[in-house]
C-alpha cells in the first residue's frame, strides 16, 4: 500500500470520494489523478480513513451551501430584474421588447418569496386554528336554532 500523502491530500481524497458517490474512480479524476483511484480504494480500508472522512463531511457541506447560497441569490436577483423589466420576447422586427408580468405570476412570486422569507426567519408560513369538538358542534346546533326564512315558490313573488 502507498504510503499515505500528506493530510491536506488525503482530506481532498475523502472529499472527492464523498462527493463523487464514493467512486473510487470518479475521485481520483475529480482530483485530477494526484491520486491513483486504486490508492483512495486502499485508502479506504486504513484505520486513519473514517476519521478523514468525518473531516471531509462537514467541509463538503459548507462547500455545498455556499455554492446553493449563490444560486439563491442569482436567482432572486434575475427575478426581481423580470419584474421590474418584464419577461423579454422578440418582437415582429426582431428586436427584443418586454411584456410585463402578469398580475398572477407578481402574485406568484410573491407569495412565495414571503413563505421562503418566513421560513428562513422561523415564523410560521401558514395560520392553523384548533376549534374543540365542543365548540364545533355548539355551532351547528347555534345555526339549526335559527329560525329558517321562508321564501315564496319561484314565480309567485309578484302575486300578492
Amino acid at each position: 500500500m502507498p504510503a499515505p500523502k500528506s493530510l491536506k491530500i488525503r482530506l481532498q481524497a475523502a472529499m472527492a470520494y464523498l462527493a463523487c458517490g464514493f467512486d473510487s474512480v470518479k475521485a481520483a479524476s475529480l482530483l485530477g489523478n494526484t491520486v491513483a483511484s486504486r490508492t483512495i480504494r486502499e485508502w479506504t480500508e486504513t484505520d486513519w480513513w473514517p476519521d478523514a472522512i468525518a473531516q471531509a463531511k462537514p467541509l463538503l457541506q459548507l462547500n455545498l451551501d455556499a455554492a446553493l447560497t449563490e444560486i439563491i441569490h442569482l436567482a432572486v436577483d434575475k427575478s426581481k430584474t423580470r419584474l421590474i423589466e418584464g419577461d423579454p420576447y422578440v418582437k415582429k422586427d426582431q428586436t427584443l421588447g418586454y411584456k410585463p408580468v402578469t398580475a398572477k405570476d407578481a402574485t406568484m412570486v410573491a407569495a412565495i418569496y414571503s413563505d421562503k422569507r418566513a421560513l428562513i426567519r422561523g415564523e410560521p408560513t401558514r395560520r392553523t386554528e384548533t376549534i374543540k369538538e365542543g365548540d364545533r358542534l355548539q355551532g351547528v346546533l347555534d345555526n339549526l336554532k335559527k329560525p329558517v326564512e321562508e321564501k315564496p315558490p319561484k314565480g309567485t313573488e309578484n302575486l300578492h
